[in-house]
């Protein structure tokens, strides 16, 4: 597998594979940012943003993102454990930033 790892080829299967899966789980893509994709989950929004193999998922209640992080470890848990970093400090793609809860 690590072959293939950083041929364009591998991110266009893996885009294909990954969009079919939220797909499956009822997301819907942005259709100016073909890498969002968002599902309403208990009357709030459910973001999942990704850039090949890295991605950030939001919801105001952690258990959603809970959920989603064990949905992530079932479906391609087997190629490599999934790694969740929960917490105010946000780092994705080299941007890091600081989350501020709005009263």
């Amino acid at each position: 597998m690590k072959a293939l790892y950083g041929m364009l080829k591998a991110a266009l299967l893996w885009y294909r594979k990954f969009r079919g899966d939220l797909k499956a789980e009822l997301y819907v893509f942005n259709p100016y940012d073909p890498s969002v994709a968002n599902k309403t989950i208990e009357k709030k929004q459910h973001t999942v943003r990704f850039h090949v193999d890295n991605l950030m998922a939001s919801h105001v209640l952690p258990k959603i993102n809970d959920r989603f992080d064990t949905w992530l470890n079932k479906m391609y848990g087997h190629y490599c454990a999934v790694k969740c970093i929960c917490g105010k400090v946000h780092d994705y793609l080299g941007i890091c930033r600081t989350v501020h809860r709005v009263p």
